[in-house]
Parts: C-alpha cells; sequence; structure tokens
C-alpha cells in the first residue's frame, strides 16, 4: 500500500519572504502613487485656468471687449455653470465661514429653484484663483489674465495660470506674480 507524503505548507521562512516581497511592492505603489495624485491635481488645476479663460473671453465678447473689472468670479459664473471650476483640487479645504446670510447653491441649475437666489453667487471662500483686474480684448495676448493664489500649493512647487490669448501654463513658484494689484491697475470707472 502506497502511504502519501504529508502535506507540508508553507514555512514560517517562506512566508516572510512572500510578505516581505508584498510589503515592498506595496510601499512603492504607496510612493508612486502619491506622485501621481498630485499629477493629476496639477493638470486639473490646469484645466480650471483654462476654462475660466474661456468664460472670460465670452463675458468679453458679450460686453465690448471688456473682461470683468470687479468680482470676476461672480461676473462669469454664467459662462461657467460650476462652482468647482474655482476650486483647485490641490487647494486644502478651507474652513466654513460662519453662517452666512444667505445660503448658497452647489451649482446654477440648482441655485433658483430651491432657494431663490441669483445664479451668479459664489462663495468667496471657495475661490482658489486670482484674477488681474481691468483687462480688455486690446491689451496684449500674453497679458496674464488668471492664476492660483498659492504659488506652490502643487507637489512640483509651482502655480498654474492662464493669459488673455487663453493659452494657459505651468510655472515655477519663483516666476509667481504676487497680488493681482501689483500687476496692472483696474481703470477708473465712470
Amino acid at each position: 500500500m502506497m502511504t502519501r507524503p504529508p502535506n507540508k505548507g508553507f514555512s514560517a521562512l517562506e512566508f516572510a519572504m512572500v510578505m516581505l516581497l508584498f510589503m515592498t511592492f506595496t510601499g512603492l505603489v504607496m510612493l508612486y502613487g502619491r506622485g501621481a495624485r498630485g499629477k493629476a491635481r496639477e493638470s486639473n488645476c490646469l484645466s480650471n485656468v483654462k476654462q475660466m479663460a474661456i468664460a472670460s473671453a465670452v463675458y468679453a465678447s458679450d460686453n465690448d471687449g471688456f473682461y470683468p473689472r470687479a468680482e470676476p468670479v461672480v461676473a462669469i459664473m454664467p459662462y461657467t455653470k460650476n462652482y468647482q471650476v474655482f476650486r483647485c483640487p490641490a487647494a486644502p479645504k478651507k474652513p466654513q465661514p460662519e453662517p452666512q446670510e444667505e445660503p448658497y447653491c452647489e451649482t446654477v441649475e440648482d441655485c433658483t429653484p430651491c432657494c431663490g437666489l441669483p445664479a451668479t453667487r459664489v462663495p468667496p471662500h471657495q475661490v482658489d484663483y486670482l484674477f488681474v483686474p481691468g483687462l480688455c480684448a486690446d491689451d496684449r495676448p500674453d497679458t496674464m489674465l488668471a492664476y492660483d493664489d498659492a504659488p506652490d500649493r502643487h507637489t512640483s512647487k509651482s502655480f498654474n495660470m492662464v493669459r488673455l490669448d487663453g493659452s494657459a501654463r505651468r510655472l515655477p513658484a519663483a516666476q509667481w506674480p504676487g497680488p493681482p494689484e501689483q500687476i496692472k491697475e483696474a481703470p477708473d470707472e465712470e
């Protein structure tokens, strides 16, 4: 009669080696996955500034070539239709301010039916971009229109900006222009 060899299983050394390999691969995936997630956020931010440039250009074409001067986010909101365009995905969550007099809505479509607010209301704590005031379509095409409000928010220590001609770029944090008042003064409105 034949006897079967005993069923062995893993030895402790084999199990330890498999676990070591598993932990090594997991660590590598987590390390490189974090960088990929940061790059994806940078790309999404670049897309946001591009969308704001398109909305601003459409606004300017409807307003005799003048870009929004005061409260540009409020002015271009009807052209964007989404508050999330004004939020950088890499920005830390800003604390919610104290209760406001008027509630805000998530999208333009939801705003008027639910609470009767004008569809252009945007909570200021949800805007992560700066706009250069007083621009018109006659300005040079390479004039900066909008950019990140923090120069080193992204993992590559850069900021995203868009020019008047609609071209969007990522620049190193050392080239951050500062607050928009230092770039171009808004002309006096009569």
